[in-house]
């Protein structure tokens, strides 16, 4: 017989993928935002996106969803995005 995961260990697992999921699209809208592609496609400018996504970055919300530093994370993008 096969043993089943525990309950607690599957809702760790979908939780970790959500927490992953919210980051990495908040990643995308700020590279997006940085490059300025929401100007097209988005009615909020992308200045004003930068900021959400940043007060996201160094939020207490943020930081429940990971131990990433959110300060470091931005500073690693704005590297990415001006090299």
């Amino acid at each position: 017989m096969v043993n089943k995961p525990e309950r607690a260990d599957i809702d760790l697992t979908a939780l970790d993928r959500l927490a992953s999921a919210i980051i990495i699209q908040a990643v995308e809208d700020y590279r997006k935002a940085i490059r300025g592609e929401y100007a097209t496609m988005d009615t909020m400018d992308p200045a004003k996106r930068k900021r959400e996504c940043e007060r996201f970055f160094l939020s207490g919300h943020f930081a429940s969803l990971t131990n990433l530093s959110g300060a470091a994370l931005i500073r690693q993008l704005r590297e990415e995005l001006t090299a």
